[in-house]
């Protein structure tokens, strides 16, 4: 009788230690994803680069901005295994591409200027070049006109939702990139530009459009006017650990980064 219960006791004290030991940990092999952003996202993709990257510790992604027409060569090429672009590439291209998110496009001005909404038409006069002070917005002092250069995406964008193939004036200030855009506007009273709302800080003041005030929900409900979309591409349908990087973006997880960085979701 003492030695079955001694027998049973070492059998339940192995059974105890056996419970308590780890479960044995799969080692992931090291991946390196090659990740760009055509779309003035630069920030946003550092973001969630970091966010991905420090619970998937076997992952190193490199990253970096490109032109658009870099973007869907490389791409297409394997030079790059993803990248964020505004516009859908070419059939031709034959690569895959999914939308990611919606890109408000917030018109900027120094804090201290007393105008809160402008309207398409108004935005137009002012970057023709027809309004030269705020005093009709109720503001004083010389309007000082920011815009991007003629390659970028929210140059254009801007020109065919307000411009309507007017010309912006020739006394517009350029700027090559939102930063430039957006550190002019803050030093600068009687300046106003338009920069990605993922750019926007408490150095500036961002205005309504339309009576409607730049914000992802506006973006993603598509009240905004100034909205376009995001999309992510690969030279074909992603598989192994960048299948699960961009299901990962398309998640509820990512997209609310995206969302809290100024994006709309799209899902």
């Amino acid at each position: 009788m003492q030695h079955f219960l001694r027998l049973t006791l070492y059998v339940l004290l192995g059974a105890l230690l056996a419970a308590c030991a780890e479960t044995p940990q799969v080692t992931r092999t090291p991946v390196k994803l090659r990740l760009a952003e055509a779309a003035d996202q630069a920030a946003v993709l550092d973001r969630v680069v970091d966010a991905y990257t420090q619970n998937h510790e076997w992952i190193t992604i490199d990253r970096k901005s490109i032109t658009p027409i870099d973007a869907v060569v490389q791409v297409r090429t394997g030079q790059l295994d993803a990248v964020i672009v505004h516009t859908t590439p070419d059939q031709k291209d034959k690569v895959w591409v999914s939308g990611l998110a919606y890109d408000p496009l917030a018109l900027i001005v120094h804090p201290t200027n007393p105008i809160s909404n402008v309207t398409l038409s108004q935005l137009s006069d002012l970057f023709q070049g027809r309004t030269f002070d705020w005093t009709s917005f109720g503001g004083t002092g010389e309007v000082m006109l920011v815009s991007r250069e003629g390659e970028a995406y929210s140059r254009q964008l801007f020109e065919e939702r307000v411009m309507q193939n007017r010309a912006v004036t020739r006394n517009a200030i350029l700027k090559s990139s939102a930063k430039d855009v957006l550190d002019f506007v803050a030093r600068t009273p009687g300046a106003i530009g338009y920069v990605p709302l993922s750019q926007v800080d408490a150095r500036v003041k961002a205005i309504s459009v339309e009576g409607v005030a730049p914000t992802v929900e506006a973006a993603a409900n598509g009240k905004y006017v100034l909205t376009s979309p995001l999309y992510l591409i690969a030279q074909s349908e992603p598989s192994g650990d960048l299948r699960e990087f961009a299901a990962w973006l398309l998640g509820n997880e990512g997209q609310t980064l995206l969302a809290q960085s100024g994006l709309g979701r799209v899902r």
